[in-house]
């Protein structure tokens, strides 16, 4: 995989002969804005400033895609609650992207923008007491982060994120009051297998004076529903699928 960023393109106004590729781009960028109502909201979408890409060398796609504003804030990502993407769905190769002006990052910094967006998505249900593997999970990567010691015996509780359908979890304790303090951290990581092979990763996440605050949870492909998550015995292990 390669990730890089570039500024979002914009038409310029005082260029009389812009090249065949930009032209094609500024159909290309009218054409996404009149469709828009169908993934991206447009006033969203005008805000970004910077877009990051995760792209397949291999297949030559579009991955990933995370749109931010000035202030650094996502304003839009996809594929991610239904919303297919603008460059996903481009076809660009790697020569186009450079057309743009494109600087590689790192792959930790773009889990890094897409989780903590993913974190602090809507909320749709009251926190709840974990499923059994949902708590297997916030355990293991408890563990994992080497904070163990400190969530031992605190009850934790959690509330599904967004449509709830990436599996990804808010996480509230009794020893954390009021809101999340940005900016989040990722501070350990597990991949699995989901029950349609389909590679999962995993993040916990902490706010900016070390409490956690959920599991983010995306699934590789277009296909971002979770299944399930697996027993413990699965976790960080990428070659075996889990029995349904």
């Amino acid at each position: 995989m390669k990730y890089f960023k570039f500024e979002s393109p914009t038409k310029d106004a005082k260029e009389e002969n812009p090249s065949i590729f930009k032209r094609m781009l500024y159909k290309a960028l009218d054409f996404m804005i009149n469709a828009i109502g169908d993934g991206y909201e447009e006033e969203k979408f005008n805000l970004v400033k910077t877009w990051y890409i995760e792209y397949e060398e291999e297949t030559q796609s579009t991955c990933r895609e995370i749109g931010v504003d000035t202030n650094g804030d996502v304003q839009v990502k996809a594929p991610f609650n239904g919303i297919y993407g603008y460059w996903v769905d481009a076809d660009l190769t790697l020569e186009d992207y450079r057309k743009f002006g494109m600087t590689s990052v790192d792959f930790k910094t773009f889990q890094q923008i897409w989780f903590s967006s993913v974190i602090q998505g809507e909320i749709k249900e009251l926190p709840r007491e974990p499923t059994e593997r949902e708590n297997n999970l916030i355990k293991y990567l408890i563990a994992k982060a080497g904070l163990s010691q400190f969530y031992s015996s605190c009850m934790l509780k959690v509330a599904s994120i967004d449509e709830g359908h990436t599996g990804s979890l808010r996480i509230y304790n009794n020893l954390q009051a009021g809101s999340v303090i940005l900016p989040l951290t990722i501070v350990a990581e597990c991949r699995f297998l989901d029950t349609d092979g389909g590679n999962v990763h995993s993040a916990l996440i902490t706010d900016n004076i070390g409490r956690i605050c959920g599991v983010g949870i995306y699934k590789d492909g277009l296909s971002e529903r979770l299944n399930k998550i697996p027993p413990s015995e699965y976790f960080d292990k990428t070659d075996i699928v889990q029995d349904i």
